[in-house]
């Protein structure tokens, strides 16, 4: 792990996490959070301890993940940029249910439990700011987890492309290095039904493929039952 150089308020701005903080906000927090640089495959987190920091994704990737009984790796969802993790150890004491690891070098905003409650007795207002993005970002958790238990392979995979997807001109959106396999540990199914899910969508002409880059199509939506 390496430190890296100070945190701009631009630099948090871009963080979609603080976008929507005040400049005052902005400039106690750059003030408060570390840059980090951690090496592919490092464990930022293990489940079971307490998370005592909030981590924002700068660059690169990173897997949260829990093992069944059987030492099997679950993996519940992969973060990229702009997404962050280990935020409900700012606000309480509780143990953290999941690991968080690299997938590939990444940096990270560090912001930790102690100097946060710094800030706060500088700006109180700072944590309603803050909450106010959380809960969106909760509720899109929320989202995921009840239709991946509801839903079929055919409209978890849909869901997934859907939610992940990122913003690119006006019609398209783009999902970055989303494998086969990325995708299938994500909703829980297998390789091979990914595959067949992705054809048929292609065939449709709701996305293109062009090796991992997933293109969608702006008439994409979630395929019903009878579309298995």
């Amino acid at each position: 792990m390496t430190l890296s150089p100070t945190v701009s308020n631009l630099l948090l701005q871009n963080i979609p996490l603080f976008s929507l903080l005040s400049e005052d906000s902005l400039t106690l927090l750059s003030r408060a959070t570390a840059r980090k640089k951690f090496p592919k495959e490092y464990l930022i987190i293990s489940a079971g301890e307490h998370a005592n920091n909030l981590y924002a994704i700068i660059s690169g990737e990173v897997k949260v993940f829990m093992n069944d009984k059987k030492q099997k790796e679950i993996i519940i969802t992969k973060l990229h940029k702009g997404d962050f993790f280990g935020h409900m150890g700012l606000l309480d004491n509780s143990k953290g249910l999941a690991s968080v690891m690299t997938t590939k070098d990444t940096e990270i905003l560090l912001l930790s439990k102690i100097e946060f409650q710094k800030c706060l007795k500088k700006n109180p207002n700072l944590v309603l700011e803050l909450l106010h993005t959380m809960v969106h970002y909760l509720r899109a958790a929320d989202h995921k987890i009840s239709s991946l238990a509801l839903l079929s392979v055919y409209q978890r995979v849909a869901d997934f492309l859907i939610m992940t997807a990122k913003p690119m001109g006006d019609k398209r959106a783009y999902v970055d290095e989303a494998s086969r396999q990325d995708i299938a540990e994500v909703v829980g199914a297998s390789r091979e039904m990914v595959g067949k899910v992705l054809h048929s969508l292609e065939m449709k002409g709701l996305i293109q493929i062009h090796g991992k880059a997933i293109v969608l199509s702006q008439e994409i939506a979630l395929p019903t039952n009878d579309d298995e």
